[in-house]
């Protein structure tokens, strides 16, 4: 079994939604640092210090970090570079 069958499958869920299918679908909307990494790749202290540098909000509960799905996709969009 490959690492990527165990991805939650995000546009799949997005479409199906959209499509009015599914009405009670939820989805998940945000992510703790270390499912950031486990999701996206970067390591937790880039994560950390883009939230403590301003670039990427984020909804602090207790002592955790998460940070919105919608911020994420804001943040790669921002930082996409094309040659």
């Amino acid at each position: 079994m490959d690492c990527q069958s165990n991805a939650p499958k995000y546009k799949e869920v997005i479409q199906v939604v959209r499509s009015g299918c599914a009405h009670n679908v939820p989805t998940k909307r945000l992510y703790s640092i270390k499912e950031l990494v486990r999701e996206i790749g970067a390591t937790a202290w880039f994560w950390r210090t883009q939230i403590w540098d301003g670039q990427l909000p984020y909804v602090q509960v207790g002592r955790k970090m998460f940070v919105d799905c919608v911020d994420l996709e804001s943040f790669i969009k921002k930082h996409k570079q094309c040659n």
